[in-house]
């Protein structure tokens, strides 16, 4: 399973790790991921600790994921088990929502997580990377996915570094 957060263009500004956190608080790696078929029922990616229905991702300024722009509270405060996500702290909140701006110049809320199998993402013409066992590696595949969209200039997520590239070349 790729994972990634994409803006209304198709770009993927987030490539979800195995430590992305989810408005549950639980990272990625902790969700379902082991799954032999990708199907509408998988796509949601429940939690297999907390019982979340899906994973949900927050955009985050370093380790700590951005508060909610309606109420101000934070995101761990809200219950991530039901949507529209509202405030366990306050009353006034009709549900989180992020008012952040991404780095590809576009708010939070004109991104969606999209999850795709390797089929599906090579049909689109987007980086796959190199096959790993660890099926909880969401959509990183290389180093430079580890950036955000906006500054990764290496499409193909693998970096500039010469035994990497002769790694994959040889695997071809």
């Amino acid at each position: 399973m790729f994972v990634s957060w994409q803006n209304e263009n198709g770009m993927d500004c987030k490539l979800i790790g195995p430590e992305t956190k989810c408005l549950c608080q639980c990272r990625y790696k902790r969700h379902q991921t082991d799954v032999t078929e990708i199907n509408e029922k998988t796509k949601k990616i429940p939690c297999a600790d907390c019982g979340c229905k899906g994973f949900t991702y927050v955009p985050a300024n370093g380790p700590r994921q951005l508060r909610c722009g309606r109420c101000k509270c934070e995101a761990s405060v809200h219950n991530a088990k039901v949507t529209p996500f509202k405030c366990l702290k306050c009353s006034k909140c009709p549900g989180f929502m992020t008012a952040a701006r991404c780095s590809c110049g576009k708010l939070a809320p004109a991104h969606r997580l999209v999850v795709e199998s390797k089929e599906e993402r090579a049909a689109a013409g987007k980086p796959i990377g190199i096959d790993c066992i660890y099926k909880a590696m969401g959509g990183i595949t290389g180093f430079s996915s580890l950036l955000d969209g906006a500054q990764r200039l290496d499409p193909s997520g693998l970096g500039d570094f010469p035994s990497i590239a002769a790694a994959y070349k040889a695997l071809e």
